[in-house]
């Protein structure tokens, strides 16, 4: 699957103007939007996007042994062997989208990579209680998820488009842009040749159910120089 991850936004610090702006990407809605989802929820936008993010690759066929195995190496290094047994225990009550195996979910998102940058942000998992509305938006945004990868062919290894999926309530921001230009930048100077063939860089936005896409070719050459020295250090 060619993502850059499952976000609710990135906190990158952007020039007034901004790298990259949203405008120019086509806009494809593939159904009812946030319209159709509980106005409120009771945990973080990033546990969410987390929790939908894990559960759509299970859903679609990955193991939950590999879709769980970095919060599980946090969950060691936060509390030890203790704490790694009870996030076991929630991986192993995973099974399909039952209102359980969301939970788990939602709870083992808590581990998510997000600690190591703002371990602050840390909420031990008796704190983690989502309410059912929380529960049926993440339902309805993984089965979203899933659609999305079956009509835009996600899972295919030579898809021609690098996406990011996110959650937010807002559409794509020039925060958001500017990472999936960097994801596409650093896989291009890759050694793994398959990553050099992307046409299109996309996000989509399973709260809203919209796709954003842009070809590469749109892009002009001086944002792209731009990036690749003053933000990601390539050399000229």
């Amino acid at each position: 699957m060619s993502t850059t991850g499952c976000s609710a936004s990135e906190h990158i610090e952007q020039p007034e103007v901004g790298h990259i702006l949203p405008k120019p990407f086509e806009v494809t809605s593939l159904g009812d939007g946030s319209d159709a989802l509980n106005p409120e929820e009771n945990v973080s936008l990033d546990l969410v996007a987390s929790a939908v993010g894990y559960m759509a690759r299970i859903m679609s066929g990955e193991s939950t042994e590999s879709v769980f195995g970095f919060p599980l190496f946090l969950a060691r290094r936060l509390g030890g062997d203790a704490i790694a047994v009870e996030a076991q225990h929630l991986i192993d009550g995973i099974d399909g989208l039952d209102d359980g195996s969301i939970i788990n979910a939602l709870k083992l998102s808590g581990f998510g990579d997000r600690f190591l940058a703002d371990s602050e942000s840390y909420r031990p998992l008796e704190e983690i209680n989502p309410d059912e509305a929380t529960i049926q938006n993440v339902r309805t945004m993984v089965k979203r998820s899933l659609r999305f990868f079956d009509a835009y062919d996600v899972k295919s290894p030579v898809s021609d488009t690098l996406w990011d999926l996110n959650v937010s309530t807002l559409r794509p921001t020039e925060a958001q842009t500017l990472q999936l230009l960097m994801g596409w930048r650093e896989r291009l100077h890759s050694p793994l040749t398959w990553w050099h063939d992307f046409k299109y860089l996309g996000i989509y936005n399973s709260r809203l159910d919209n796709v954003y896409r842009i070809g590469v070719d749109a892009i002009p050459d001086d944002l792209i120089n731009e990036i690749d020295r003053d933000v990601l250090g390539y050399p000229e």
